[in-house]
């Protein structure tokens, strides 16, 4: 059974929607970490790139899901910016 090229494309979509809920979980962990045991300035610091890069991440969920035209490339930037966040 062959899958057409709309499927595949849904599909992959659909795991890098996942990618992005992942790296949001990574994200509060490390950011928690962070939280629980740095300074009160640093505490500032990881609360504010942690709101930055979530709602990055729930934009490009949200336009991945909404199959938005540029979200893959979207995707590929960010992974690129934050690879620990993805796996990497």
């Amino acid at each position: 059974m062959n899958r057409s090229d709309a499927e595949i494309s849904n599909v992959k979509r659909r795991a890098m929607v996942v990618d992005c809920y992942t790296a949001m979980k990574r994200l509060m962990y490390e950011t928690g970490h962070k939280i629980a045991f740095a300074h009160e300035e640093e505490r500032l610091g990881a609360i504010e790139q942690h709101d930055i890069v979530f709602h990055q991440l729930k934009t490009l969920a949200r336009d991945l899901t909404s199959q938005n035209g540029n979200a893959e490339e979207k995707y590929a930037a960010l992974k690129g910016q934050y690879p620990t966040l993805f796996g990497e």
